[in-house]
């Protein structure tokens, strides 16, 4: 008896274990693995009254990668903002891939690890007072051991957000979004009614509180305490703040050479590292880059190349505008700049250096 029910059992098992992944009589068997990493909030997520959010993430590995390999993140972005009462203002649709590099016996991204970042992701978003709208952003992140990334991943790939990190638009043949870990936010707000709405629905653990982090301008320069007093472009540009960045820009032009300002630049992005102002304090280099240099506003996006998670509106499009968000003029007072609304930040770093020695290398300095 004992035996027959033992037998039983063990034929069972043989059966269950021979049908899973196949189709048996018309049944679907499969086992479904854990996600091989989790998703640890690091800032965030926070939120303003009409659109805007900051949410700061890094991906930890279950057990260390023994032979190393790549985090990748599939990345499906999507923002409709409106203008009250019904004027179409932004709207951004764009998939991705990009990549993250684990080193053998590293629970986590290298540079991180490294103390270059303390964070892996942000997604980020401005406010849009006098707007409604929504943003979704869908992202599913796998670590694939003993990865050798494909060439169709490159750095600075302007089709995308990821800035330095390697992406690609095209579907990876290795790619599969099965026990990838969430990593989604979707926010809808509507400031055109009184009092507005607004909701938003995460994939995140607890909120966690952003620990202040300052920039240490001892770490700094004197290049680069002018650019650290330049007012930030994520908070808005005005007239004032216009002229300040314009005089700066004068001022740098006539006291530096390429080297020395990128120099400056290496020690400024150094110092920020790490803090939690890292993005605003790097966007007033972005902005410096755009008036320093006289850059086309319309260029074939096979040839450009970007170097930060900047939203931009030319991402996806057969043009490139890469001196967005800043114009220029020449009047009969002189010239006038003027910088468009900024609209958001995802990824990780941005190189401002590297984006120098690009600009340097291929479009004229501006007569400022």
């Amino acid at each position: 008896m004992k035996k027959t029910f033992l037998f039983s059992i063990i034929t069972a098992a043989f059966l269950l274990f021979s049908t899973i992944g196949c189709k048996k009589e018309g049944i679907e068997i499969q086992v479904q693995n854990k996600p091989n990493l989790t998703i640890e909030n690091v800032a965030g997520p926070d939120i303003m009254d009409c659109g805007g959010f900051v949410w700061d993430v890094k991906f930890n590995l279950n057990e260390a990668s023994k032979a190393g390999g790549w985090i990748i993140q599939k990345v499906n972005y999507k923002r409709n903002v409106i203008n009250c009462p019904n004027s179409p203002f932004i709207n951004n649709d764009i998939t991705y891939w990009e990549a993250w590099r684990v080193t053998a016996g590293a629970k986590g991204d290298s540079d991180r690890l490294a103390g270059a970042f303390n964070f892996d992701d942000r997604y980020s978003s401005p406010n849009f007072p006098d707007t409604k709208g929504n943003t979704t952003i869908i992202g599913e992140v796998r670590f694939f051991e003993g990865l050798n990334l494909p060439a169709g991943f490159v750095k600075n790939n302007n089709a995308t957000f990821a800035g330095g990190l390697p992406a690609t638009t095209a579907k990876p043949d290795f790619w599969d979004s099965k026990d990838a870990a969430d990593h989604n936010l979707d926010f809808v707000w509507n400031c055109c009614t009184n009092p507005g709405t607004k909701t938003l629905k995460t994939t995140a653990g607890p909120r966690k509180s952003t620990v202040y982090i300052p920039l240490d301008t001892a770490r700094l320069n004197e290049i680069g305490r002018k650019i650290c007093r330049l007012f930030s472009w994520t908070n808005g540009y005005f007239t004032s703040a216009s002229m300040e960045l314009l005089n700066t820009a004068r001022q740098i032009q006539n006291t530096t050479t390429p080297s020395s300002l990128r120099n400056s630049l290496v020690i400024y992005e150094n110092a920020c590292k790490g803090t939690t102002d890292y993005v605003e304090n790097m966007s007033k280099v972005y902005l410096l880059l755009r008036v320093l240099y006289q850059l086309p506003q319309e260029m074939n996006s096979n040839n450009v190349k970007t170097f930060g998670g900047w939203i931009h509106p030319s991402v996806g499009k057969s043009y490139f505008n890469l001196a967005w968000p800043v114009s220029v003029s020449q009047t009969n007072s002189g010239i006038t700049i003027n910088v468009d609304k900024y609209q958001g930040f995802l990824g990780r770093g941005y190189d401002a250096a590297a984006e120098l020695d690009y600009f340097n290398a291929n479009f004229p300095k501006r007569n400022l």
